[in-house]
């Protein structure tokens, strides 16, 4: 009698080589996926580290701008820009009197005007500030002369006399100069 047991056909343990290349295209998938995304948030952070940089480099200037109001800083041009955390960032600036208005319904509504008399400017003692930084060159998914930062500030022209003087200052030379 013959045994069940020789009969039997022995089969091997082990992997076919399907198997191991199946394994391998998934573990490639897997590993791209987590590189990619690895990448990404490197890009976006050093997008982030440079947009906080220029959002400093603005407050910088509008700073600057209220402590010391200078007509040059104002008429900045590209030629000159400003480091913060090792980028140079090139910038613009607006200066404009809020005027406040009552339309219609009876709400009130400002309004930015470049030009105003001694008298509308003592009413309404707001100004308005704009500033808008960029850099000059390809970096971290900024194209070459991106806004990177945009901030618009008012103050109370009011709050500081010795800047009250200049401003009345600057903004009847401006009243002669448009005449």
């Amino acid at each position: 009698m013959v045994s069940t047991r020789s009969i039997r056909i022995h089969h091997r343990r082990g992997i076919t080589i399907l198997e191991v290349i199946t394994s391998l295209v998934l573990l490639i998938g897997v590993g791209t996926m987590v590189l990619s995304a690895f990448g990404y948030v490197e890009r976006a952070a050093a997008r982030d580290r440079i947009r906080l940089a220029g959002h400093e480099a603005a407050h910088r200037i509008i700073l600057q701008f209220i402590d010391e109001p200078n007509p040059i800083l104002a008429a900045r041009d590209r030629e000159d820009p400003v480091l913060v955390n090792g980028h140079e960032f090139y910038f613009w600036l607006d200066e404009r009197v809020l005027v406040s208005e009552t339309n219609d319904s009876g709400a009130v509504v400002g309004t930015a005007q470049d030009s105003v008399d001694i008298e509308t400017l003592l009413t309404n003692k707001l100004k308005l500030i704009s500033v808008r930084v960029w850099i000059d060159e390809r970096k971290a998914g900024f194209a070459p002369k991106q806004t990177v930062a945009s901030i618009d500030r008012i103050y109370n022209i009011m709050n500081d006399p010795e800047n009250l003087l200049e401003v009345l200052r600057r903004e009847t030379a401006k009243m002669r100069d448009n005449q």
